[in-house]
């Protein structure tokens, strides 16, 4: 259950930042978490 809801806050993080910057790509998601670090 845990995964899913993981996975489910991974999908709803994609479209709020696609909302928010559209020129956002999907695949630099991970090194955009890694900057936050």
């Amino acid at each position: 259950e845990i995964q899913q809801l993981r996975h489910q806050i991974v999908q709803v993080e994609q479209q709020l930042r696609s909302a928010l910057s559209p020129t956002y790509l999907p695949n630099d998601r991970e090194t955009a978490m890694q900057e936050q670090q």
